[in-house]
């Protein structure tokens, strides 16, 4: 996977809520990423540059470290969703797998209990380089 920045696509058309189809409205977020690849694996440490430019260690909301396996790179992080018209904290699991151009396509699942599962297919392309104010972790540190 090429370090940079990524925008990814999410498909709001597609979203679906406890398995069934929900559709909303799309929306896109860039997330600058730096990837090593070590005889256990290759990790990716990435940062939800929405959030701000400066990374901070998970559990904070905008990080996010994926992993390999199989051909498929998942990293999950807490966030605050809307359930039940009350903010709570959940889980968002952003699973992809990488194309041969580059482009990542994958699914982002949401989880807050006690509101049914949301799953959005996404997609991510390779907008540039990581931004110099944008400070993301050395994934061989992770």
């Amino acid at each position: 996977m090429a370090d940079g920045t990524y925008r990814f696509d999410f498909d709001g058309s597609k979203q679906t809520v406890d398995g069934a189809p929900k559709p909303t409205g799309s929306h896109s977020t860039l997330i600058a990423m730096r990837s090593a690849c070590r005889p256990s694996g290759c990790v990716a440490t990435a940062w939800d540059t929405s959030i701000g430019p400066t990374w901070l260690q998970p559990p904070e909301e905008g990080a996010l470290v994926f992993r390999e396996n199989r051909d498929q790179w998942v990293a999950t992080r807490w966030k605050m969703f809307t359930c039940n018209n009350t903010i709570k904290q959940g889980t968002e699991t952003l699973s992809f797998q990488l194309k041969p151009d580059g482009t990542f396509v994958g699914v982002s699942t949401q989880l807050e209990a006690p509101c049914a599962p949301i799953v959005i297919p996404f997609t991510a392309t390779r907008v540039g380089d990581v931004a110099p104010d944008v400070q993301v972790a050395d994934p061989s540190s992770v």
